[in-house]
């Protein structure tokens, strides 16, 4: 098991994860329990990314031991599609963050029918 902080903008929680699952795996239970928080829901538009040592993580099918080691932390981020970071007012809005040199994503489908967005290849 590999414990590691998740952080959503104000508050960090501990989370635990089996080393030998998949990253894909660890994703779909971040995503999973980040929607069982305040706010948890997002517009139309929105989506949660997970970036570590500035990079977002990506689906596969590696192992989760082998991008953590224990202890890290890992962002729960809100974007759109154009790659635009979203920060929630602790009330009921959410509103963009600014920024001027946004991120191009794109949107793929897993094996599993499971959607993610990735940052776009150059």
């Amino acid at each position: 098991m590999r414990r590691f902080s998740r952080r959503n903008g104000r508050d960090s929680r501990q989370q635990t994860a089996n080393e030998y699952n998949s990253i894909t795996d660890l994703l779909r239970e971040m995503e999973q329990t980040v929607r069982g928080e305040d706010p948890g829901w997002l517009p139309e538009g929105l989506h949660y990314e997970f970036p570590f040592r500035r990079q977002l993580i990506e689906p596969s099918d590696d192992m989760v031991r082998t991008i953590l080691d224990g202890g890290e932390t890992v962002y729960a981020k809100v974007f759109d599609g154009d790659g635009y970071e979203y920060d929630w007012d602790g009330r009921s809005q959410w509103y963009g963050k600014p920024k001027n040199n946004r991120t191009p994503r794109m949107l793929v489908r897993d094996d599993d029918g499971h959607l993610y967005w990735i940052q776009a290849r150059q």
